[in-house]
């Protein structure tokens, strides 16, 4: 487990899905426990001291105050996608991981997306990104990807310029879900042979 976590942290490297079943994504309340790596669900379960959180640059001063109103710190970050990004999705935003719960970050009205932190059952936490990557079978089909992405209202960021058979989504806090969420609902539609949500684990956290 521990060298699998670590060849999930390594930039924007993502886990291989197996997908099964032709249907429609369904509740994302019941797919935010695991994610499934190799064929196998990991289950992981929900680490409240760490969140992720993503706004705009022009937001960043107002973001930072309302964070130390509950007593959290963040290290921001530019936001930098692995995808071609035709259209400049969130070319003006910053991430963060902020130590603080989910729960404490997600009423401010700045953030464009915001998800907690989750952990092993080793204890590795694991922050996971705005970001999905998918894989189709067989024949890739970009109007499909685009309807995804409207109908679960996620941004489709094109395809991803390390990996050319990916394509890569993000979420906001308009999607019907975060990105393990939808990850997970995307690969149970069926035309997925991989779906996965950006992980960056433990390793690559030390000193935030």
């Amino acid at each position: 487990m521990k060298k699998l976590l670590f060849f999930l942290s390594f930039a924007a490297l993502f886990v291989c899905l197996v997908a099964c079943g032709d249907k429609e994504p369904n509740e994302p309340t019941l797919h935010d426990n695991y994610f499934i790596a190799n064929g196998e669900k990991v289950l992981i379960t929900r680490d409240n001291t760490r969140a992720y959180i993503l706004f705009e640059n022009r937001d960043t001063e107002t973001v930072i105050r309302k964070l130390a109103d509950i007593g959290a710190e963040a290290r921001i970050l530019p936001f930098t996608t692995y995808a071609e990004n035709p259209n400049d999705y969130l070319i003006e935003c910053s991430e963060a991981i902020v130590d603080a719960s989910y729960d404490e970050v997600s009423n401010i009205v700045e953030l464009i997306y915001a998800a907690p932190f989750y952990k092993d059952s080793e204890g590795y936490k694991i922050c996971i990104t705005c970001e999905i990557l998918v894989m189709f079978k067989g024949k890739t089909d970009l109007g499909k990807l685009e309807k995804l992405a409207e109908r679960n209202d996620m941004l489709f960021l094109g395809r991803s310029t390390g990996y050319s058979e990916w394509y890569t989504f993000a979420c906001t806090e308009n999607s019907k879900g975060n990105s393990l969420q939808m990850a997970n609902l995307l690969y149970e539609t069926g035309l997925f042979s991989s779906s996965s949500p950006n992980m960056i684990v433990e390793t690559i956290l030390v000193g935030l």
